[in-house]
């Protein structure tokens, strides 16, 4: 059975919403809060967020292994295990991962919004 349109929306969606998630985390971190704010903010935005984005990333990466055939979904598969790998391994330096956090940001908007707006269309 062909892979339906649908299934293409929601892969894109989903990494859409884990670079919205780490662009919108990286941008809060650079932010200067007053001391008692970023345990607080943390706990009523960061974490559902944090756990809203690790559902969407999986429907996503499961998605894409399904539709392998379109190589933007694989290289956003890949930097998404990338990403996970380097935060959960906490090897190299803040700067790396910080940039390869805006990396997955600007990517997965890129990508996600070239489908939605000009190749979803053909």
């Amino acid at each position: 059975m062909p892979p339906s349109r649908l299934e293409y929306d929601i892969a894109y969606g989903g990494y859409l919403f884990c670079a919205l998630a780490t662009s919108f985390a990286g941008a809060l971190a650079l932010l200067p809060l007053p001391p008692g704010w970023a345990p607080g903010l943390a706990l009523v935005v960061g974490i559902p967020l944090f756990l809203a984005a690790c559902l969407a990333a999986a429907g996503a990466m499961i998605l894409s292994l399904r539709l392998r055939d379109d190589r933007s979904l694989l290289f956003l598969l890949v930097l998404t295990l990338v990403l996970i790998g380097l935060v959960v391994s906490e090897i190299g330096p803040a700067v790396i991962v910080n940039a390869l956090f805006l990396l997955y940001g600007v990517s997965g908007i890129v990508l996600s919004g070239r489908w939605f707006f000009f190749r979803r269309r053909r």
